[in-house]
């Protein structure tokens, strides 16, 4: 069985290889089902090697990826995150970024999102240069994932 899982995330890493080197032959969302493919084939394979793997949970609101600003507050059975929430801007056009600090005047939305039953909780991930290292990378994890 391990076997084919092996040999279906090969074809899968290999399809989504294909798809992030010429994107103009297919469609972004042919391009996120190939990412979809290789993220399961990933979980799949850790999980028949009774590994640990990422799943993504779809938690309601999202937060920005940009800048998030992120607090954490647990006391050992459950967390707290407090981060500035996703407010897609209409008028973007693809040319600028907006910058975000505490400090800032401009009020933004915020999102509080509550984790019952942890019994572990790892704050901080890798950035996209550094995602190579982390422990569940190749085994579904995905930057800026959301459902």
């Amino acid at each position: 069985m391990s076997e084919d899982l092996e040999q279906r995330l090969t074809v899968a890493r290999n399809r989504f290889r294909e798809m992030s080197s010429n994107l103009s032959r297919g469609t972004r969302q042919a391009w996120r089902e190939a990412l979809e493919q290789q993220l399961q084939a990933e979980r799949d394979l850790a999980a028949a090697r009774d590994e640990q793997y990422a799943v993504v949970i779809d938690v309601g609101p999202r937060w920005d990826v940009g800048a998030p600003l992120p607090h954490l507050v647990s006391n050992g059975s459950r967390a707290f995150v407090v981060c500035h929430a996703h407010e897609p801007d209409p008028d973007w056009d693809g040319t600028y970024t907006r910058m975000v600090s505490p400090a800032d005047e401009h009020r933004s939305p915020f999102v509080v999102i509550e984790i019952r039953g942890c019994a572990e909780i790892r704050f901080g991930g890798p950035n996209d240069e550094a995602m190579h290292g982390h422990p569940l990378y190749g085994k579904g994890l995905a930057s800026y994932s959301w459902p």
